[in-house]
């Protein structure tokens, strides 16, 4: 199986960062310029919100400024404060999704947040890849969220 996994330390207990991550996804994700820096907006369409629908079974989604809507993926496990895991999938992306899972564990000066992010299978040959390309850009994402938190 290829996955990725990040580990990182957050100076907040995991209640906060629970919460901030699912119910405050609009707020951290990055911006550039006047759009999100990873969006899944048509061409031309302007990006306007990313949400999580914080229960089981909820919607992942991003609602673009002409009021269209994309459903990046669905929540498939939500255990405040403790551990949540959603579903996602490319506008592009081949038949099939992966799965991010993220688990808040009380460590001794805050949180140890750990995502993995699998099921780059459906990607075949190109799985190695596209684990590389979301390397670079889970760290982005969890940059700005940790930068989020701190100032929030």
């Amino acid at each position: 199986m290829t996955a990725y996994t990040q580990t990182i330390q957050i100076a907040a207990p995991p209640a906060k960062v629970f919460r901030a991550y699912v119910e405050k996804i609009n707020q951290w994700w990055p911006w550039q310029g006047k759009e999100f820096r990873f969006s899944f907006a048509p061409e031309g369409v302007e990006p306007s919100e990313i949400h999580f629908e914080p229960k089981l079974g909820g919607r992942y989604y991003e609602r673009f400024a002409d009021g269209s809507e994309f459903d990046i993926g669905r929540v498939t496990r939500y255990e405040p404060p403790h551990k949540f895991a959603f579903t996602w999938t490319g506008r592009d992306w081949p038949e099939g999704e992966s799965l991010f899972e993220l688990t808040f564990e009380e460590a001794k000066h805050g949180t140890l947040l750990t995502l993995i992010h699998s099921g780059f299978e459906i990607f075949g040959d190109d799985a190695a890849e596209m684990v590389q390309g979301y390397d670079t850009g889970s760290k982005e994402i969890l940059g700005a969220f940790i930068n989020w938190l701190e100032a929030n």
